[in-house]
């Protein structure tokens, strides 16, 4: 087994930054992979988000639906911070990977090399069961695409980000908070 490390080069690439992850994978027995072994340029990111601004975030899609799409790959997402793109691009890559397990660790100043190690382990665990389990990730673009909507300068109102299968549902509909009122 595979496990990808979705992260930046910086903290995939030095052990002091992500504690081992790499050296603690390769030792619990599944192989670590950086992000850019990948052949991300296979992937049409335009086919999963109409807006992918940065370069990462981009790979990051490319990456999941590559691993989606492999049975032998999982997805180990390494984070500095929850906040930024980050906290915004997780849920577009585990819609991606349709129920494939992914893990996510967060490392900054707090993190302690014990509670990665035993994290590790768990998803390590997760994953290997998992693989026994004859489930298809055959997830179509179509079905998770984000885009974001045009304002409807009509009634003032801006939709932000919708599942493209959503949109649907979001035309015609005007949303008011209870107690607002609109002046005409």
């Amino acid at each position: 087994l595979g496990v990808v490390l979705l992260t930046r080069s910086y903290m995939s690439g030095d052990p002091g930054a992500n504690l081992g992850v790499a050296e603690t994978l390769a030792q619990l027995g599944v192989v670590p992979i950086p992000l850019d072994f990948l052949p991300l340029d296979s992937i049409d990111i335009k086919d999963y988000s109409d807006r992918p601004y940065w370069s990462y975030e981009s790979k990051f899609i490319a990456a999941s639906v590559i691993i989606a799409r492999n049975p032998e790959l999982y997805g180990l997402m390494l984070t500095n911070f929850g906040c930024g793109p980050n906290s915004f691009i997780l849920p577009i890559l585990e819609d991606i990977m349709g129920g494939k397990p992914m893990g996510q660790l967060e490392i900054d100043e707090h993190a302690a090399e014990a509670g990665i190690v035993t994290r590790l382990e768990a998803f390590v665990d997760t994953i290997k069961g998992y693989t026994g389990t004859s489930r298809e990730h055959n997830v179509r673009p179509s079905d998770i695409r984000r885009q974001t909507m045009p304002i409807d300068k009509t009634s003032k109102t801006l939709h932000g980000a919708v599942y493209q299968g959503h949109r649907r549902l979001l035309r015609g509909r005007r949303r008011q908070s209870p107690g607002i009122t609109r002046n005409r």
